[in-house]
């Protein structure tokens, strides 16, 4: 997120522990010396509008472990997780037997 509250990216845990290989000898106290948005990641997880469907959901967590949600200025807002949309999606399955 930048400091206007956009979001801009994902950081996961493999990013932070290559981080602290990689840039700190795996030295903790010396990873405090290093500000999280000089860590290199891997990849993003693509945000979504506030406004997305289910089905946009649903593909997005195909490839994603969760799902950032953003508003309509681009400021992120929250996350949606594969799980809780898989619950949506069972819920509503089950529901229609």
């Amino acid at each position: 997120m930048s400091k206007s509250g956009q979001y801009t990216g994902t950081l996961n845990e493999g990013d932070l522990l290559w981080a602290v290989k990689n840039l700190c000898g795996l030295d903790l106290h010396e990873a405090e010396n290093y500000s999280i948005m000089t860590i290199a990641h891997r990849r993003d997880n693509e945000a979504v509008q506030v406004t997305a469907d289910m089905q946009t959901l649903l593909m997005k967590a195909t490839d994603q472990n969760f799902v950032p949600v953003v508003d309509d200025k681009g400021s992120f807002i929250g996350i949606v997780t594969r799980r809780a949309i898989m619950r949506y999606w069972l819920d509503k399955f089950t529901s229609q037997t």
